[in-house]
């Protein structure tokens, strides 16, 4: 902070020498008001000059403004006292400057980012809502009153659990996205009711509102109408629950007659019954992982943190149990903790026996590695079979959609990306036809 004293009719200005380092003018040289007014930003002269005329007829000066200094510009905070003699005519004045150049631009980083909040807040077509710490509503975008039906005015300062169908409290916190300790989940689905008494299935994603110093002092719910999806999903349940029932049924049936006709036909159908039951069987297995996919599909992405290392234990001491034959090793740390859906071990389990039941070696060896590789945990399966065909190489890829055109057959590959891609995770692979196949999930560490 600067100070400077004026004698105003002698038009004698003194500066200290924190107003030179301020107005970056070489210190001692001689100052008039005139030069301190060069000095001033060329578009806020008349206003300083202004509010100058106006402390010399009494007024208080106390002006922020603009200042030209060798690297640019400078803000400036200046306040001034102005003495007057027994005649009323001003004499002296003495003042203050203050540099306040990181203030303004701190000030303008704020307007700043409030606008694009705001542009954000009331451009979002889903519901939002703005709560303080207990839950009340402070705010909500248009996209709330257009799906609601509420103005602000109607629901400010209400709780935000009015807005639920279920009025149960015990259902609360799942569904608002939150609990009595504070921790939040990120994404909860619930019944939501309209002015209007329309119940609707909304996702709500729920975040922390924080202040200038981080601390919590409300919270910002998104709420997405899923109506639609919901009926899709349930649709799609009906639609695999009458499949599997029937399917299970007739094949049960034709396998039931085929291992008949084997047993008590004559020698020259038995090669033909067994390509039935072969057959028969293949597609039994098909609709199985039909319906795992279905139920990975219809059910939303719940992933949760857990230690990798015992799933991994698990699935492979099922698969050395299941296929003897096959030389199955593990490497694995003492724990590693990662976010996944639970089916993550199906996952697992179905890379593992498809590099031990498509192998053409009498005794099959497969190698699976866990690590820690930079925040991402690494689940490698290596196998010394024929190698994946390339078309369903590609399912593992993305390379492969499911087009008219793709005849690919490979529904548990299907059901391993679905299940990594909602872990929100990763697969990658590598592999020739030689040299066998080598298949890494990456996971998030938590």
């Amino acid at each position: 902070m600067g100070s400077w004293h004026l004698d105003i009719e002698a038009e004698d200005l003194h500066w200290s020498d924190e107003c030179y380092r301020i107005f970056d003018i070489p210190q001692g040289q001689p100052m008039t008001y005139g030069r301190f007014l060069n000095a001033v930003h060329p578009e806020d002269r008349e206003v300083v000059t202004d509010a100058w005329d106006a402390a010399l007829e009494g007024e208080t000066y106390d002006i922020e403004h603009r200042i030209l200094v060798n690297d640019g510009i400078r803000w400036v905070h200046e306040t001034a006292e102005v003495k007057f003699d027994e005649d009323g005519q001003p004499t002296s004045g003495v003042g203050v400057v203050r540099d306040i150049t990181q203030q303004i631009e701190r000030e303008r980083k704020i307007i700043e980012q409030k606008r694009r909040y705001e542009a954000l807040f009331n451009s979002i077509r889903d519901p939002i809502i703005v709560t303080d710490t207990d839950g009340r509503i402070t705010n909500c975008n248009p996209g709330f009153t257009d799906q609601f039906g509420y103005e602000l005015d109607e629901v400010e300062g209400q709780s935000v659990s009015t807005l639920l169908a279920v009025d149960n409290d015990a259902t609360q916190p799942s569904m608002l996205g939150h609990n009595a300790t504070g921790s939040i989940t990120e994404r909860a689905t619930g019944e939501y009711r309209k002015r209007s008494g329309q119940e609707f299935p909304g996702e709500t994603s729920l975040s922390r509102f924080t202040d200038a110093e981080g601390d919590v002092v409300g919270f910002v719910y998104q709420i997405r109408d899923v109506s639609e999806r919901e009926k899709n999903r349930q649709q799609m349940k009906v639609i695999d629950r009458v499949l599997r029932h029937n399917i299970k049924n007739d094949m049960t049936a034709i396998i039931g007659h085929c291992e008949l006709i084997e047993t008590k036909g004559s020698g020259e159908i038995q090669p033909s019954a067994e390509k039935i039951l072969e057959v028969s069987r293949n597609f039994v297995e098909t609709a199985e992982k039909q319906r795992k996919i279905t139920g990975v599909l219809t059910e939303p992405p719940d992933r949760t943190v857990f230690d990798i290392v015992p799933v991994v234990e698990s699935v492979v001491r099922e698969i050395q149990e299941e296929c003897p034959a096959a030389d199955v090793s593990v490497t694995l740390p003492e724990s590693l903790r990662v976010g996944a859906i639970y089916n993550i071990s199906q996952a697992l389990r179905e890379l593992l026996l498809n590099a031990v039941v498509h192998s053409d070696k009498a005794r099959p060896t497969v190698d699976v590695d866990v690590r820690n590789e930079d925040e991402t945990a690494a689940i490698s399966i290596r196998d010394d079979g024929p190698g994946i065909p390339e078309m369903e190489s590609n399912i593992l890829t993305r390379q492969a959609e499911t087009d008219p055109l793709y005849h690919g057959s490979g529904l548990g590959l299907w059901l391993v990306h679905e299940i990594v891609r909602r872990s929100d995770g990763r697969l990658a692979f590598e592999g020739t036809d030689s040299e066998g196949s080598t298949v890494t999930i990456y996971l998030p560490t938590e």
